[in-house]
């Protein structure tokens, strides 16, 4: 679910800034962040089957 709601966040950034927009700095590092926890988890996730 938490990457399914990444993937409509940096959706709807994106529509919201339209074409040749840039999407703040702000909205983008707490994308990165909330990618990388993610990726930490689904790293951990799959040593511990």
């Amino acid at each position: 679910m938490m990457v399914r709601a990444l993937i409509f966040r940096l959706v709807a950034s994106a529509e919201l800034v339209g074409i040749g927009g840039r999407i703040p700095d702000d909205e983008l590092q707490r994308f990165t962040r909330a990618t990388a926890t993610v990726e930490r988890l689904a790293g951990t996730a799959t040593t511990h089957q």
